[in-house]
């Protein structure tokens, strides 16, 4: 969770969760109770990525974009009006804000690299909180409409329209509400029945249904929170029972074979699924799905192991694209192995 004034990083979070419709499933908002915070830089708006690596945030009266956790501050060029909000999508590529000019006007930018390119569409309205991200299907964002307002709408991207969802909400925040990257919680700085500031969440069952009642989740003057704690383990539950699991380990812990090591593979596995629920399409949606967040991290490879006795499984892996690499032998099993991998991202050439 995130919280303004200064830009504070509150690490904690649940794995993403997915039913066996394929659809993804909330959090538990306890699995951030245990949020710790720590200081990064001062600043009067901010917004950070889902995965906690990058950050944009407006101080000392100039824009800047940051390598997180400590990487050095970049000024970054969106027009003459200060901002009075920052957005930015799960995946760092992309920014709402709000230009300090009357009436206020919601402005979108997009990013490549340290380049930032002002004129996005965007939707109708005056702030736009954190969208969802385009992994779990069409971008939703939520829109306050006027700065003084409860009223709030969400909007869906459709190829580059934004068009309104459902009829618009009475949201008593003090910003537009962000969403988590799967886009089944909104979480917002307002007030409770009982009056109480806080930082306040309200969730849904699926992007097609209404949001609960909102909860207290934590006392106190915190500004445009986010929760972005970013899943390593994605889990496949039916009727609130585990079936189905996979572990995604970024390329900082793929290690242990000459191909592991190398800088550009990322790895997978812990990957089953009950056999009660096997031919369901479970394992190929979590595969599908650690797919896409390790190309949205940018790897280049995404690499697995396997016994060279489970042909099944290495019949599977190859008719969805993964390819040998090596047979190898670890310390504990007495069997060989054999790493496979696909290709997410070809290097950039130099010619």
């Amino acid at each position: 969770m995130l919280a303004r004034s200064s830009l504070f990083v509150l690490l904690a979070g649940c794995d993403f969760v997915f039913g066996v419709n394929g659809q993804p499933e909330p959090c538990e908002l306890a699995s951030f109770d245990a949020a710790t915070a720590t200081p990064i830089v001062d600043a009067d708006e901010f917004s950070v990525d889902w995965d906690q690596s990058f950050a944009v945030f407006f101080s000392d009266g100039f824009n800047w974009q940051v390598e997180l956790p400590d990487g050095e501050p970049r000024k970054i060029d969106l027009g003459i009006y200060n901002p009075t909000s920052f957005s930015l999508t799960p995946e760092g590529d992309a920014l709402f804000f709000t230009a300090a000019i009357e009436p206020m006007l919601l402005q979108g930018a997009l990013r490549d690299g340290n380049t930032w390119t002002v004129g996005a569409r965007v939707p109708r309205g005056t702030y736009a909180g954190t969208p969802s991200a385009d992994v779990f299907g069409p971008r939703r964002v939520l829109v306050k409409m006027l700065a003084f307002e409860e009223t709030v709408q969400e909007y869906e991207d459709d190829n580059g329209t934004w068009v309104p969802i459902g009829e618009p909400l009475n949201i008593a925040s003090l910003a537009a509400p962000n969403l988590t990257p799967n886009g089944l919680t909104m979480v917002y700085a307002g007030f409770d029945d009982e009056g109480h500031t806080g930082v306040l969440a309200q969730q849904r069952e699926s992007v097609d249904e209404p949001f609960a009642p909102p909860k207290l989740m934590r006392m106190g003057d915190l500004r445009a929170p986010q929760l972005c704690g970013k899943c390593r383990q994605l889990y496949a539950i039916d009727n609130n029972q585990i079936v189905g699991i996979v572990t995604l380990s970024d390329v900082a812990t793929t290690r242990g074979c000459a191909f592991y090591d190398r800088d550009d593979v990322a790895s997978f596995g812990q990957f089953a699924v009950r056999p009660s629920h096997q031919s369901r399409g479970i394992g190929s949606k979590l595969l599908h799905l650690v797919e896409s967040l390790a190309h949205e991290k940018g790897v280049g490879e995404l690499a697995l192991d396997t016994s060279e006795h489970a042909t099944d499984l290495i019949a599977m892996y190859q008719a969805k694209g993964f390819r040998f690499i090596e047979y190898v032998q670890w310390k504990r099993p007495n069997y060989r192995s054999i790493v496979f991998s696909k290709t997410l991202r070809v290097p950039t050439s130099d010619l």
